[in-house]
């Protein structure tokens, strides 16, 4: 079904985790998020964060033979009872494969003269 690659090393699939700040999704309000943040116009919204992230892992998989099967999309933010705000403003991309070794192909070999 798969190409073996070097090793006998084969790669199955890709995963992507992607951590922002609040969604806020126009027609689908959720009770943790606040309507009320404001963020500046240079930043790109949250759900065009995931959409990119997600394209372009996907992309990359692809390349590749690894196709993006599973993930997530998290959001947070809230506001403290003493009126800070915590947040991830920063996005955050994970990205990871899911793949299998055989046995013959986690033992060390010896190096050999020429190798460099």
């Amino acid at each position: 079904m798969y190409e073996p690659c070097i090793n006998s090393q084969r790669s199955v699939s890709a995963n992507d985790f992607i951590l922002t700040e609040q969604f806020v999704l126009s027609g689908y309000e959720l009770p943790w998020e606040d309507e009320k943040f404001v963020y500046p116009n240079n930043m790109a919204p949250p759900v065009e964060i995931a959409v990119e992230a997600s394209n372009g892992a996907s992309d990359y998989g692809n390349k590749f033979g690894e196709p993006v099967l599973a993930g997530f999309a998290r959001s947070f933010g809230m506001m403290l009872p003493n009126g800070e705000r915590r947040e991830w403003v920063k996005p955050i991309m994970f990205s990871g494969g899911i793949g299998m070794i055989d046995g013959e192909g986690v033992s060390k070999l010896q190096p050999e003269k020429g190798e460099l």
